[in-house]
């Protein structure tokens, strides 16, 4: 018996010191060592991550002073000028912003916008409100997508103009579909009842398939007026002649399973038209306002060589509502339109459009079109619209333009024009 105490205590030493000799040749740090395994789950803070909790804490109080800091300037701005507000809350949350703000952050400051006096901002006009809003929701949106819908969401409730409520809940949406189209989709079946803003954003998140923007449409929107819209939206976004291209076919493909005629002729009606909105639009060029004369010839030259019906192609031209963006290039758009549409129609539709002409452009190019153009009926449907534009500060070219008016009445009335209006200027 004691012989066998002997053997059990020294098997006991043994052990003990293959132990010790383990723990002094293991790494430290290791996850075998014996002291690791007497601490693990005492439920101590580890140094690392002491120090984490440390650093999230010293920046949550720094994100604290920021918006408290914050809230005192909008407070201030909020007694005055609207717009001055604008501009400094625009310097601070548009991007890129100084701010490290967390979701729980931006609902802080959302709320406090929200509550500046008056139900649409007393000091700030409406659309000020709106925008602010919505910037800060999209400054939100880039880092917390689905918190800023759901934030959007409960701002678009409160607004006494339901305009307002659809344009904060669609800003915060577009951010959403531009980041993650997926993402998107999900939030819009959650949510059948803003199942129109896929009205607006299916070709975003259809991403280069436009069938899939069709097929989007039809899944999403019942409401006729809606889906004009939509099928006039896809349209819009055609902005290279493949592009263009791709959108007409898939609109051929989707409209031959439609068994109305009507929504099928609908259909197709709405995305010729939005593609007319869009042929000399900003779209053309994602890198500035304008486009150039090259790609406004290309635009045509597209048009002018398409596959369309003549049907088709002269219902794009009479679509075509706004020349803002053809900087040094107007001037032929409009000759261009009128002989895509000959007759009144077609000098009706440039009447329109002159008052378009862009103005930083106008003072140089107009004249000089003025001079050029062998459309006599047009420059002279053009040269009382350039009166009243460039009377004040081009005195000298609109006498020009006025003398090339028809002898007799217009002439003179344009001149007698002229000659009064320099007149009380000299002589105010």
């Amino acid at each position: 018996m004691k012989r066998k105490w002997i053997l059990c205590l020294g098997l006991a030493l043994g052990a003990g010191a293959v132990l010790i000799f383990q723990s002094w040749n293991e790494p430290r740090g290791s996850s075998s060592s014996v002291i690791s395994a007497s601490t693990s789950g005492s439920g101590s803070e580890s140094l690392p991550d002491a120090k984490a909790s440390s650093e999230r804490t010293h920046a949550a109080k720094i994100r604290r002073e920021q918006l408290d800091a914050l809230f005192e300037k909008i407070d201030e701005w909020g007694q005055g000028d609207g717009y001055q507000a604008w501009n400094h809350l625009g310097e601070l949350l548009g991007p890129p912003t100084k701010y490290n703000f967390q979701a729980e952050d931006y609902r802080l400051l959302l709320n406090k916008l929200n509550q500046l006096p008056g139900s649409e901002m007393e000091h700030l006009p409406g659309s000020m409100n709106k925008l602010t809003l919505c910037m800060a929701l999209n400054q939100m949106g880039r880092s917390f997508p689905l918190e800023a819908m759901t934030c959007a969401n409960d701002l678009a409730s409160k607004q006494q103009n339901q305009k307002t409520g659809d344009y904060i809940l669609g800003s915060a949406f577009s951010v959403l579909a531009n980041q993650n189209p997926e993402m998107a989709l999900e939030w819009l079946r959650a949510h059948p009842e803003s199942s129109k803003l896929v009205g607006t954003e299916a070709c975003e998140i259809a991403g280069d398939d436009p069938l899939r923007a069709f097929a989007l449409i039809d899944e999403f929107l019942s409401d006729p007026d809606d889906r004009a819209k939509a099928a006039r939206n896809i349209g819009a976004t055609a902005a290279e002649p493949e592009k263009r291209d791709g959108i007409i076919a898939a609109m051929d493909e989707t409209i031959s399973h439609v068994h109305d005629p009507a929504q099928a002729s609908a259909i197709r009606e709405n995305v010729l038209r939005g593609m007319g909105n869009s042929l000399c639009g900003r779209s053309q060029n994602a890198s500035g306002p304008f486009i150039t004369p090259e790609q406004g010839a290309a635009a045509r030259a597209w048009l002018e060589s398409s596959s369309l019906s003549p049907e088709d192609r002269k219902l794009i031209v009479s679509s075509i509502s706004d020349l803002g963006a053809t900087r040094y290039d107007t001037g032929n758009w409009l000759e261009w339109i009128t002989a895509q549409r000959p007759g009144d129609e077609g000098i009706e539709q440039a009447k329109r459009l002159m008052r378009t002409w862009p103005a930083d452009a106008f003072s140089s190019d107009a004249i000089e079109w003025i001079r050029k153009t062998q459309n006599t009926t047009l420059r002279d449907a053009f040269i009382p619209l350039f009166l009243d534009r460039a009377v004040l500060d081009m005195p000298d070219q609109a006498r020009e333009a006025a003398m090339l008016l028809p002898a007799g009445y217009p002439r003179e009335v344009a001149l007698r024009k002229i000659d009064e209006a320099v007149g009380v200027r000299g002589n105010p």
